[in-house]
C-alpha cells in the first residue's frame, strides 16, 4: 500500500465574548467507530469538552478558555484513524463564549469513508 493524501482542513473559530467551552459530538454509522467515540464521551448530546481533553489532545491542539480564538487542523494521524471506519461521519462542533447569557455557535464537518 502507498501512502494516503488526505485533505487539508482547518478550523478557525473566532469568539469576541472568550471562550467558556468547545464541545464535539461525533455521530457516525460505523458500529466499531461508535463503540470506541462512546467510551470517550463524544455520542452524548451535547458531546464531550475539548478543555483539557487528554484524550484528544494527542490528535490536535485544544481550546484554551479565556482566549477570543480557536484554531485547528485535522492531522494525517486523525484522517488515518478514520480511514479504517467505513461510512459518514458527522462532527459537530459547539462554542460557548462567556457573555451572560452564553452565546453559542454549533457547525458540522462530515466526513465521508468509501472502501
Amino acid at each position: 500500500m502507498g501512502d494516503k493524501t488526505y485533505p487539508a482542513i482547518k478550523v478557525d473559530m473566532n469568539v469576541p465574548g472568550k471562550i467558556k467551552d468547545v464541545r464535539v459530538q461525533i455521530e457516525t454509522t460505523d458500529a466499531v467507530f461508535r463503540g470506541m467515540l462512546t467510551e470517550l464521551g463524544l455520542t452524548v448530546d451535547g458531546g464531550a469538552t475539548l478543555i483539557d481533553n487528554k484524550d484528544l489532545g494527542t490528535l490536535f491542539t485544544l481550546p484554551v478558555v479565556g482566549e477570543t480564538a480557536y484554531s485547528f487542523s485535522l492531522s494525517d494521524e486523525l484522517f488515518g484513524m478514520l480511514a479504517n471506519f467505513i461510512g459518514t461521519h458527522t462532527f459537530t462542533m459547539t462554542v460557548f463564549d462567556q457573555c451572560d447569557p452564553s452565546q453559542s455557535k454549533s457547525e458540522d464537518l462530515i466526513v465521508v469513508v468509501t472502501e
